[in-house]
């Protein structure tokens, strides 16, 4: 017999043949009708459709991108149940942490669907539950899983462990050098997290950063291209840059200070008193007394720390004691009075050391000169003062002298003018005669030699007046012209005393004009340089001098 099955069939007929058992028995027949009552025998069944089933090889795996917005699409739900009524009502379910919602599309059929936005680095993977549950009683239900795999998108740049990486390296380091290595970090998966670095471009002291530093972009770890000398860079300062290798490629910066540590490879310079050939000459007074500061030595060393903390020291030269020497402030000063002193100079030689682990020296010979000082004892100079104030008052007295030359210059050069200006006033033959010619009205006029008269002259004057000849004596033309002169010249004043100048006349002549009217005495004296020539000459004198001076004050306060 079979096992009576609703799903199967829900009714059955049946005919029914009674016989007895006697001769010539009569059969009866009947049928019979069977409903089958249904019960709840079946589960519900669950069939889901997965977004992307199959394709990275796994069938009950769905994939999503983590970049997928809200309600996107996960997966196709469809539960059934074979039995009837109540029994078949099927209640469906999602469970699954609240990322998901299952989301009914009709009769029972559903779709699963995002319910948050999604972050890989968060959760890679969600497992999802779908229970369909029928309303018999009891109740029978059915449970399915799957899993939502989460697509990584590069959506995350580098992170390095850092943002900014203090290193320390001492220099003189050779070439080469490991200095340090950083590291970032990406959250992504595959392309996405392959991480590469690179030197941002930048310049430390006018030189590319490329120059000092190179890193390795596969681990990140920085190498020094150059020896470093703390005393030319002391600090360098870059950025590194992390880029991984996505599409669109995402990065980030980091900040490294690399910190050059100092070495004691620098010895002491010894700046004053100035040296030459590690000598220095030091004058001071032979009656200086005990106590009395002679010198001080001033140097300078390029390291720092106690590699520039410096001491000195007297090495040789100071056997009978009469010097002392400050170890710190480096200060030399007179043990006895030096007017004892038995020669007129000392060599000390002075050693200055610094402190460093390997100490650096430097040497120097101070030829210590006494000299006598006639007006008293005077001390040097004290500590406080310099050459300077010897130098600031020559200067200052030359540049006095030099201003009292310069207003000497220009009164003279005024007062050459005004004399310019009287000379203008007197008479010139050359230009009057230049000017009558060129006057447009005065008629042409030839001067003949009967018409100069050279006279002698006692100190310059005139004892005796020249007179012009007689009419008589003149050619009738030419009294003609004459007459013609003297009207035209009759309203002119010609009675001032003309002084000309020439080197083919003697001096112990003068000249008259013969038909002059009034008659115009002319003086002649020779002139060997004019006042304008000889304002030349001192004004020459006067600048070269005031060259001269200001070079001197120069080479005064550069010697000083």
């Amino acid at each position: 017999m079979k096992r009576v099955d609703f799903e199967s069939a829900t009714s059955y007929d049946i005919d029914v043949q009674a016989q007895d058992m006697g001769p010539n028995s009569m059969p009866a027949h009947c049928k019979i009708f069977i409903k089958v009552v249904d019960i709840n025998d079946n589960k519900p069944d669950i069939g889901i459709n997965l977004m992307s089933q199959g394709d990275r090889g796994k069938e009950d795996a769905a994939y999503i991108s983590e970049a997928a917005p809200l309600d996107t699409f996960v997966a196709l739900v469809r539960v059934e149940d074979l039995d009837s009524g109540l029994n078949g009502e099927v209640v469906c379910k999602l469970h699954g942490q609240g990322s998901f919602k299952l989301q009914k599309t009709y009769e029972n059929n559903y779709m699963i669907l995002t319910n948050v936005s999604l972050d890989r680095e968060k959760r890679s993977e969600f497992s999802l539950t779908v229970i369909a549950e029928d309303l018999g009683t009891p109740s029978l239900s059915t449970i399915k899983h799957f899993t939502v795999h989460v697509l990584d998108e590069n959506d995350n740049a580098p992170c390095f462990q850092k943002g900014r990486y203090e290193v320390f390296r001492s220099e003189n380091n050779a070439p080469g050098a490991y200095l340090t290595s950083v590291l970032a970090t990406d959250p992504d998966l595959d392309a996405n997290s392959q991480v590469s670095y690179f030197l941002v471009e930048n310049t430390v002291h006018g030189s590319s950063i490329s120059t000092f530093v190179t890193i390795d972009p596969s681990n990140g770890a920085v190498y020094a291209l150059r020896t470093f000398d703390r005393e030319d860079v002391s600090r360098i300062s870059f950025v590194v840059q992390a880029k991984d290798a996505g599409e669109p490629s995402l990065l980030s910066n980091a900040t490294v200070v690399l910190t050059i540590l100092d070495e004691n490879d620098n010895p002491p310079v010894i700046v004053d008193p100035q040296l030459w050939n590690l000598t220095a000459d030091v004058p001071i007074s032979k009656y200086t007394e005990a106590g009395s500061l002679v010198t001080v030595v001033r140097a300078t060393d390029r390291d720092t720390g106690v590699n520039a903390e410096l001491t000195c020291s007297i090495t040789a030269g100071n056997e009978e004691g009469f010097f002392a020497m400050d170890p710190r402030t480096c200060e030399i000063s007179a043990n006895v009075s030096l007017d004892t002193f038995p020669r007129e100079f000392a060599e000390l030689t002075v050693l200055v050391s610094d402190h460093g682990s390997s100490p650096q020296t430097t040497k120097a010979v101070l030829k210590i000169s006494l000299y006598e000082n006639m007006e008293g004892h005077v001390q040097v100079l004290d500590q406080g003062e310099t050459p300077l104030d010897a130098s600031l008052i020559i200067i200052v007295s030359l540049g006095a002298i030099c201003a009292m030359l310069l207003v000497i210059m220009v009164m003279f050069a005024a007062r050459c003018n005004r004399e310019k200006k009287d000379t203008r006033n007197s008479y010139n033959c050359r230009v009057a005669e230049t000017n009558h010619q060129h006057h447009p009205k005065k008629p042409s006029r030839q001067i003949y030699k009967g018409d100069i008269t050279l006279v002698p002259t006692v100190n310059g004057t005139l004892p005796i007046r020249a007179h012009h000849r007689s009419p008589s004596a003149t050619p009738p033309m030419e009294r003609a012209q004459m007459g013609s002169r003297q009207s035209h010249h009759s309203h002119q004043s010609l009675n001032s005393l003309v002084t000309i100048s020439s080197n083919h006349i003697p001096e112990s002549f003068a000249l008259e004009l013969a038909h002059a009217t009034p008659p115009v005495e002319v003086r002649y004296y020779r002139t060997h340089n004019s006042p304008l020539s000889l304002s030349l000459s001192l004004s020459l004198s006067l600048s070269l001098s005031l060259s001269l001076s200001l070079s001197l004050s120069l080479s005064l306060s550069l010697s000083l």
